[in-house]
């Protein structure tokens, strides 16, 4: 009973396979007998399962092996078709296999592979056939035409060649030699299916979707299970936008012929039709995996690839496509949109010169626009757009693109022109008029740009973004509370529009109100929590408020809400830098994972690896940014960098002098061979370093050299001849910093008479300039002058209060005059900068000599901590410790201190304390 079951159940599935009962018991001479007439109804499926059970039976049987193979490439298998001609060829070297293998090659894209079957002087029809085929799909067209004329030469009524004829006539564009040949298929076998299904594309091509749908269900009927007539109905519905009736075709072909991997072009086809881009996508490279060369396939993949902003994937299939049809327009067309948008316009712009200038095409015309208006060829792109004026005469965005492109060009007058027309084609349209109403403000018509936005907002009160721009116009005006309330409105009809929320704050910003600015931004984000700008702005503000521990507080909280924001985690991760090197190096990391060929994260990465002395490490990251970017400078001065940390001073010394060869006028390298020429006590090959600069054109350069050759003789203790040389530097438009440096030369020669006269000049020359006032009081102070140096910060005080460098600096000038106001002073520097070292020390000194001695102890220590090798501040708190009878700590620190060896002024009053302890 058990055996009885088991046979009902197996004989079950088979029949269900649709395998006939009886099967297991014929012989293979049999199944083929019933596979060829189940090729004969078109049922494949049934065919391919009689075949598979008489190679079982009979494995080594060449022609079981040779028409499972037929029925494989009839239902579209290429990769088991191959497979069973190649079994059938190992058993029996017949030269007739070898078409058949051909067609499974070309059916997977393996062209090279097909024409190598045969030489163009081969005297094989059917093989010649094939061989037309594989290069007709490389779009070789001519080679084609004669591969196929040879094989019809030695066989005139072989079909292959002449199916291969009607496609290059189709591919020619000439349908009615495509049908010709067509036709004397058919007038031999009205049953012939590639020539009805080729008969079908003619129709398509001569716009007769009728007769193409015809044939097509023709084929349906002779063939069902092949799928191939359903796959070409699909697509003639698919071209006629009947969806509906394309996915069933295609549904049922796929069921019919799951192995045929033109389903998925075909269903691409359809999701592009459609507008589902994505879809499309995924389904043709599902086709590509397996039939990498396929060109329909490339092309429709490069397509939806540009559209969706698959840059590099774009790139890749449509250089591979055009590998077959270089001249195809549509292809040179999408791969010059790719560069354009990854930042190459020139080569998007070489794929199309001169096409472009005789084009009919809007796109391309569009495309070569924007690529010169993106290779800074403003005036190539007015006339690009000039031309696309005369295809579309109603387009206003191509106005707009001219009035912006003769503005840059400097032809005002026919920049308005241009854009009062666009404004004009469509004039309650808010872009052209927005563009409008700016450029006539930027070119001095305040009274026409305020007509313009008026008149838009008449129709478009409700458009927060005109409001804005009204606030725009009033500050230019310099209406500030016209403009507040201007950008008040904007804010209040669309609550997550940043823009008038950060024109606010930079309002309150120029009224000194950086608190109201602060809140400004911390209201918007409270409303819109998930919006990275606020974060920034906030970010922005505690930099330039010399906080950065908040500003990283701020762009961390930005990085997480956006963690895919490239920009963002480098602004994070570079001020992470300073503040949290090993924290800094962990996202470096991180961050190279994912973006391994972006020159900044290799920097970012290099630097982190420095920051945390990892040299070897940043040597490598920086040898990589070489690599990707060898004519930018920061590659090789990073490499140098990590060269000079691991002691390689040659390799070093090359890196720099490679970044040179790029920026002859690169401070940072100059300054790198200086410093290696110093560690060699080569001072004269340091000043010829330096000189370098001095050679250049630039001024900037110029005095750069000069500022350094003088820092060089500082340091070698020549500072008469520093000076010398800083006056020329001065001589040349130095600025402060110059000024302040030959001011110190002076100073360290023992000329401090010529140092506060120069200094003096300086100052009555630049009244505003602070840097060299405050560096004069300073020199007053050296010169025990303490009334001018009162004079000197006071005044600087009127212009800058609250100046915490000049607070400090006053109330030590106070001090030493015996002016009861130093502590006072000292204390405003404090809560001015409560972390500057220089500031804590003097306020804590003070608090001593002010009998406030544990007070101003605690703040020593502060000033210690945070500048542990200042001997002022030692000093100080050697002192500070003596005073509050802590002798034995006193006496430590004093012999710590006088142990270093380091000359400081109070070096013979800590000696004389020493002893006293």
């Amino acid at each position: 009973m058990q055996g009885k079951r088991l046979l009902a159940v197996a004989l079950a599935a088979a029949l269900s396979a649709g395998l006939p009962a009886c099967s297991w018991r014929s012989s293979p001479e049999e199944l083929l007998a019933d596979a060829r007439q189940y090729v004969a109804q078109g049922d494949f499926p049934a065919a391919l399962i009689q075949l598979k059970n008489a190679v079982q039976r009979s494995p080594d049987n060449v022609e079981l092996r040779r028409e499972l193979a037929q029925v494989h490439l009839r239902m579209g298998d290429g990769p088991s078709a191959e497979k069973e001609a190649r079994r059938a060829l190992a058993l029996q070297e017949n030269p007739a296999l070898l078409p058949l293998l051909g067609k499974a090659l070309i059916l997977q894209g393996k062209y090279k592979e097909a024409l190598a079957l045969g030489a163009p002087t081969s005297r094989d029809a059917e093989l010649l056939a094939v061989r037309g085929e594989a290069l007709l799909a490389q779009n070789k067209l001519e080679e084609a035409h004669q591969a196929l004329s040879a094989a019809l030469q030695l066989q005139p009524d072989n079909n292959e060649a002449l199916y291969g004829m009607a496609r290059h006539a189709l591919a020619q564009r000439d349908a009615p030699a495509a049908s010709r040949f067509l036709d004397q298929a058919i007038g031999r076998n009205a049953g012939d299916v590639k020539a009805l299904l080729l008969r079908g594309d003619v129709g398509r091509a001569l716009a007769q979707p009728e007769l193409a749908l015809q044939d097509y269900n023709k084929v349906v009927a002779l063939n069902p299970g092949s799928g191939a007539g359903q796959l070409q109905r699909a697509y003639l519905s698919i071209s006629q936008r009947k969806f509906a009736e394309a996915k069933a075709d295609l549904e049922a072909m796929h069921k019919a012929a799951p192995a045929n991997l033109m389903y998925y072009h075909a269903l691409g086809t359809l999701h592009f039709a459609q507008g589902q881009f994505a879809e499309a996508r995924d389904a043709v490279l599902q086709l590509l995996k397996g039939v990498p060369d396929h060109p329909p396939s490339l092309l429709l993949a490069g397509t939806v690839q540009t559209i969706l902003g698959d840059w590099p994937q774009a790139e890749q299939h449509l250089l591979k496509y055009r590998e077959f049809a270089p001249q195809d327009a549509t292809a040179r067309k999408l791969l010059a949109t790719v560069y354009v948008e990854t930042g190459r316009p020139k080569e998007g712009l070489a794929l199309l010169t001169p096409s472009w200038r005789q084009s009919q095409d809007m796109s391309e015309v569009r495309v070569a626009c924007r690529a010169l208006v993106d290779s800074a060829d403003h005036a190539g792109a007015a006339g690009c757009y000039e031309q696309a004026i005369k295809l579309d005469p109603k387009g206003y965005p191509l106005y707009q693109a001219l009035g912006i492109e003769r503005m840059r060009l400097g032809d005002v007058p026919a920049a308005l022109t241009a854009l009062r027309k666009a404004a004009e084609i469509v004039p309650d349209a808010v872009e052209p008029g927005a563009v409008l109403a700016m450029t006539e403000l930027r070119t001095g018509s305040p009274e026409r740009a305020r007509k313009v936005l008026d008149g838009l907002l008449k129709h478009h009160p409700e458009r927060a973004e005109l409001h804005n721009m009204s606030a725009y116009l009033y500050s230019a005006k310099e209406d500030w509370a016209a403009a507040r309330q201007a950008y008040a409105k904007a804010w209040q009809l669309k609550p997550d529009f940043f823009a008038p929320v950060a024109n606010l704050a930079r309002l309150d910003l120029r009224e000194g109100k950086a608190e109201a600015a602060r809140a400004r931004y911390q209201q918007f984000l409270a409303k819109n929590p998930e919006n990275t700008a606020p974060l920034l702005a906030l970010a922005d503000l505690e930099q330039a408020a010399q906080q950065p521990a908040a500003a990283l507080k701020w762009l961390t909280q930005a990085s997480a809400l956006a963690p895919r924001n490239l920009d963002i985690a480098l602004r994070t991760a570079t001020l992470q830098l300073e503040l949290q090197p090993e924290a800094a190096l962990l996202q470096a990391r991180k961050l190279y994972t994912l973006h391994a060929d972006d020159a900044r994260v290799l920097k970012l990465l290099g630097d982190a690896q420095v920051k945390n002395k990892d040299a070897g490490a940043a040597r490598e990251s920086f040898a990589k940014l070489v690599a990707l970017q060898p004519k930018a400078v920061e590659g090789w001065l990073g490499q140098a960098q990590a060269q000079y940390m691991l002691k390689q001073k040659g390799p070093a010394a090359e890196s720099l002098n490679a970044a040179l060869a790029l920026d002859p006028a690169n401070r940072q390298a100059v300054a790198g061979l200086v410093k290696l020429a110093q560690d060699e006590n080569d001072m004269a090959r340091a000043i010829k370093e330096a000189r370098r600069l001095q050679a250049q054109k630039q001024k900037d350069a110029e005095l750069d050299g000069y500022l350094m050759e003088g820092e060089i003789l500082l340091a070698a203790q020549q500072p008469e001849q520093a000076a010398a040389v800083f006056e020329k530097a001065l001589a040349k438009g130095g600025d402060s910093q110059v000024a302040v440096r030959t001011g110190l030369a002076y100073q360290r020669a023992g000329r401090l008479d010529e140092a506060v006269r120069r200094l003096q000049k300086w100052n009555a020359a630049h009244p505003d300039d602070a840097a060299t006032a405050t560096y004069l009081g300073e020199l007053h102070i050296a010169d025990k002058k303490y009334q001018l140096a009162i004079a000197e910060f006071e005044k600087i005080l009127k212009k800058k209060a609250g100046n915490p460098i000049v607070l400090n600096n006053l109330a030590w000038a106070y001090y030493k005059a015996g002016d009861g106001r130093a502590l006072t002073t000292a204390e405003q520097a404090h809560r001015a900068s409560p972390k500057d070292p220089v500031v804590l020390d003097t306020f804590g000194w003070l608090l001593v000599e002010q009998g406030q001695i544990p007070r101003g102890l605690e703040i020593l220590k502060q000033a210690s901590i945070v500048q542990p090798d200042s001997t002022e501040v030692r000093y100080h708190l050697a002192a500070a410790l003596a005073r509050a009878n802590q002798k034995s700590a006193a006496r430590k620190e004093l012999e710590q201190l006088l142990a270093s060896k380091q000359a400081f002024p109070q070096a013979e009053d800590a000696r004389n304390l020493l002893k006293q302890l």
